[in-house]
């Protein structure tokens, strides 16, 4: 799984004009991809609309795809490395925030691996160990 965090252009209202005039078919199709996935909706400081997802590949491209088809001008970035070497991004959303966190925290607690602890060892040194890191190294 990865981790991507989809920035819009669009305001809430913006994106809710662009869904009304959607027929039904292309609803429901939307509906059914976003019950496929872990998803967080946030506001960027904008009042535009962001959202972090844990997704596979084949899923983010149906994502990207749908979006493109409706007109939503998005970013993609893939947070994936940076969330499970122990940042936790940023967002302006106060109301967001322990959503995110717990979000967060479940993303690193379902792909930590010790590949990914060997690869952090390897770029930032065995002081950059988190307990997490530390725990997944003593399972071996």
């Amino acid at each position: 799984m990865i981790l991507i965090n989809i920035k819009t252009q669009h305001t809430s209202k913006a994106l809710e004009a662009m869904i009304k005039v959607l027929d039904d078919a292309r609803i429901e199709r939307l509906k059914s991809l976003y019950r496929s996935f872990e998803h967080l909706e946030y506001l960027l400081e904008n009042d535009y609309v962001g959202m972090f997802a844990s997704v596979d590949e084949k899923t983010l491209e149906i994502l990207k795809t749908e979006y493109t088809k409706i007109g939503v001008n998005f970013i993609i970035d893939d947070i994936t490395k940076s969330v499970l070497f122990g940042t936790t991004p940023r967002i302006s959303d106060i109301n967001k925030h322990d959503d995110l966190r717990k979000f967060i925290s479940h993303f690193v607690n379902d792909n930590l691996t010790l590949d990914v602890v060997l690869d952090k060892i390897n770029e930032n040194g065995i002081e950059s160990l988190s307990l997490k890191d530390k725990k997944i190294l003593e399972s071996v």
